[in-house]
């Protein structure tokens, strides 16, 4: 990760993000400039000693002075993102970062107090548009140059912009699983589903199939196959079946539904694409074939196991969906099929087209006028 060139055109879009910083602390040697001058007052006060008074004083002030001084410099920092237009979704990406304004009084002052001797700590988070780091990570700037104090890499994993919070599952960290929509259903004790057995559940949580009941939180070793989708799309959490899906055959995953441009139909169909890239990712790891189908207009693309360039195509088409999609065009697609299981994903409010009983059906609209929407952050366009 290099620090793009100051002029020039910037590859990519450029995202901008004033950070947020915790107050400084003092490293070891401001701790022992403060104590020693704590010591030199209250001898020179005791002893009546001018020079002693003068000598506490000046180490004392000088603490301060080196914290006002780090805390002004860095108090508005902003950080530059750039990253290629057509992300990779849910794959580490490179980006640039440039940091302006990062300036630390040397030996003096310290943002993050696990590394003394370092100042200008950034908690990087979420960026408005397309670009998350896996984990909260802590990156600390000095004159020097960068050092690196925790876990920080960027993902891109959003080609509309819509705000999700992160899961890593695994030992290794092999399956990334993005909440479509927000934090969708908010914390389980909030739904009152803590230790509740499935049958007590809310009927809206449950699926239209028998398939979908016998659901469980999904535990480090499961196969990708015992996603349950439409669980983990309502419910915030990823989810699996008590037994591992059997079929096989194809996935059929569709993106259809009306969207008439205001901010927040746009965050619906946001939230639909991005649980449509999330299922995408997860089956090219599992020993399924998906179709993407998007609507009229679009070639559909196969995923077969594995295929990362499949899923590149596959992510730069939901990339380029506008503001209305429409409906897919089912007719020469094999829906009826035993074979074939289906997710239809939708951001509008409108009928679904007819399709078999065993479709996951997995409605944002429905999730927002029943308060399981979450959103952060806001649509970029």
């Amino acid at each position: 990760m290099q620090a793009p060139p100051e002029t020039g055109k910037p590859r990519g879009d450029v995202v901008k993000r004033v950070t947020k910083l915790h107050l400084p602390s003092l490293t070891l040697s401001g701790k022992v400039c403060e104590a020693l001058g704590v010591l030199a007052l209250g001898l020179g006060f005791k002893l009546e000693d001018r020079s002693l008074l003068m000598l506490g004083a000046v180490l004392v002030l000088g603490v301060f002075v080196g914290y006002a001084i780090t805390w002004l410099r860095v108090k508005n920092l902003e950080v530059v993102v750039q990253r290629p237009r057509v992300a990779r979704a849910f794959e580490p990406s490179p980006v640039e970062v440039r940091v302006t304004a990062a300036r630390s009084v040397r030996g003096l002052l310290a943002m993050d107090p696990r590394r003394p001797k370092l100042g200008a700590a950034l908690h990087l988070e979420t960026v408005p548009r397309g670009v998350l780091t896996s984990g909260r990570g802590v990156e600390t700037f000095t004159r020097r140059g960068r050092a690196r104090t925790g876990p920080l890499a960027f993902s891109c994993a959003r080609p509309l912009g819509l705000a999700v919070s992160e899961r890593w599952y695994g030992p290794e960290g092999e399956m990334l699983v993005l909440a479509p929509i927000g934090e969708l259903a908010g914390p389980l004790r909030e739904l009152g589903l803590n230790g509740r057995p499935e049958q007590e559940r809310p009927s809206g949580l449950r699926g239209a199939g028998a398939e979908t009941l016998h659901v469980r939180p999904w535990q480090a070793g499961d196969s990708i196959r015992r996603v349950h989708w439409r669980s983990t799309a309502r419910i915030g959490e990823l989810m699996a079946r008590e037994s591992e899906d059997e079929r096989g055959g194809l996935l059929l995953i569709g993106v259809g539904g009306h969207c008439d441009g205001t901010a927040f139909e746009r965050r619906l169909l946001e939230a639909a694409i991005s649980l449509t890239a999330t299922i995408l990712h997860n089956v090219t790891r599992s020993r399924r074939e998906a179709v993407l189908v998007l609507p009229e207009g679009n070639q559909p693309v196969t995923l077969r196991t594995g295929s990362r360039s499949a899923l590149r195509r596959a992510e730069e088409s939901l990339a380029g969906l506008g503001t209305d999609p429409g409906w897919p065009d089912w007719a020469d697609l094999p829906v009826g099929a035993a074979h074939v299981s289906c997710v239809l994903v939708h951001p509008g409010r409108g009928a679904l087209p007819a399709l078999p009983g065993s479709v996951e059906r997995l409605d944002a609209g429905e999730a927002v006028r029943k308060g399981w929407f979450r959103a952060r952050g806001r649509y970029v366009p």
